[in-house]
């Protein structure tokens, strides 16, 4: 009944909607909901997280493909750009240059996902 309103879970469970005001206010229906609200993030952010390293690979392989066009170049590098936090640095440049530029920088963000999904994987192997 996530997203619901008092009214509309008292309609549902055939209660008053000020019985369901009351049992909003109890800790113990607080801390149940407090709960299933952060395991709903936590598996949401679990998401998430597996699909960023094929998403930037996806940025990558569009950014260092001969054949890809220029239309389709820009906002691949746009996204790793952002996600490097440069912002407008490649103005200024030739193509050649930014093209450069971008696949040695998508290229590190890759390799550094892939540091942090194996350090994430096995944290005991991190020094002390």
């Amino acid at each position: 009944m996530a997203g619901l309103s008092a009214r509309a879970i008292a309609e549902r469970l055939d209660v008053d909607h000020t019985t369901v005001g009351r049992w909003l206010r109890q800790p113990d229906v607080i801390a149940r909901l407090t709960d299933e609200r952060r395991w709903a993030m936590d598996r949401a952010a679990r998401a998430l997280s597996g699909a960023a390293i094929p998403a930037i690979a996806a940025l990558v392989q569009c950014i260092q493909d001969p054949n890809a066009a220029w239309r389709d170049k820009v906002p691949a590098a746009n996204s790793i750009l952002r996600l490097l936090g440069v912002e407008r640095t490649a103005q200024a440049m030739d193509n050649q240059t930014v093209a450069t530029m971008l696949t040695a920088r998508a290229t590190l963000a890759v390799k550094l996902q892939q540091v942090a999904q194996r350090l994430a994987e096995a944290p005991e192997s991190l020094p002390e």
